[in-house]
């Protein structure tokens, strides 16, 4: 308990910390305006809305192998007769990934500002059992994620209300769902990060990892496995954090969640559990 308040202390106040959050309401901020931007070009050119409504259907039901990498914003889209809820534009933003990558730069500096500094050697020295600092600096990880998808939705939310007049919140039960996965799958994705910058005690690395990860570009490696295996409904970017965060719908089914959730907590545990053996193996040969 005392390592998880220390880690929770060195989270609240890192600089690093406010700076990302303050970067993601600033995205959030740039999102909502650009959004804005694109309901009133179309209410003003309808006939191109439902040319563009017609692409995103057709694109829903093709069953292509094409992937598009980058971050991908599905965001929806003011009429004249409609006006799209809050959430919507939240859970669209956020099944984009778009703060994976907010979320990957934190969790690096977080871990590896005392793997550099080699503080970990002298906290070490005090723990009685190695591993608990692991699993410590994940709780503050996963604390983070709570308060980063916190500070995103609101800022998101508010940036919706003040942009759009009359729009309702849109929170119901399958919102609630799709969020409390979403965290789950956002953890899993930040306990991959953390032990990738473990292994490999380099800023620059689990960066990079994690912008590709979260750009999409990891679906060259899955569906390179998808075209050798060739087995008619199998597709190994079900079994992935991105490839599930990426897949994630408000209306999916409860077979789906259900999927998602066990996907995130078995990458989750399996992502701790090589952290752990890698911080306790080299704390045992003095720290290399």
């Amino acid at each position: 308990m005392n390592a998880i308040k220390m880690y929770i202390y060195k989270m609240i106040h890192s600089k690093s910390s406010l700076i990302i959050l303050l970067a993601a309401v600033a995205m959030a901020c740039f999102s909502i305006y650009m959004g804005k931007y694109e309901s009133d070009y179309y209410k003003e050119h309808g006939e191109e809305l439902a040319e563009l409504e017609q692409k995103s259907a057709d694109l829903e039901k093709s069953n292509s192998e094409e992937m598009n990498f980058g971050i991908m914003v599905d965001a929806p889209v003011a009429s004249v007769e409609t006006q799209p809820a809050v959430m919507e534009y939240v859970t669209a933003d956020l099944k984009s990934g778009l703060l994976l990558i907010f979320f990957t730069i934190f969790v690096v500096l977080f871990v590896n500002s005392e793997e550099s500094s080699g503080y970990i050697k002298n906290i070490a020295s005090q723990a009685k059992r190695r591993g608990i600092l692991v699993e410590a600096k994940a709780a503050a990880i996963c604390l983070y994620n709570f308060i980063l998808m916190g500070v995103y939705m609101l800022a998101c939310g508010i940036g919706v209300k003040l942009a759009y007049k009359d729009v309702k919140l849109g929170w119901n039960r399958d919102v609630t769902v799709f969020l409390a996965v979403m965290y789950l799958l956002m953890c899993a994705f930040g306990l991959f990060i953390s032990c990738i910058t473990i292994l490999m005690r380099s800023n620059a690395m689990g960066i990079v990892l994690g912008l590709i990860d979260a750009c999409g570009i990891g679906y060259l490696f899955t569906n390179t496995i998808n075209h050798m295996i060739d087995k008619e409904n199998f597709d190994l970017n079900r079994y992935m954090v991105v490839g599930r965060i990426n897949g994630m719908n408000v209306d999916s089914t409860s077979e789906v969640m259900v999927k998602a959730v066990i996907v995130a907590v078995l990458w989750g545990m399996i992502w701790l559990a090589v952290s752990e053996i890698v911080t306790v193996k080299r704390d045992i040969r003095g720290g290399m």
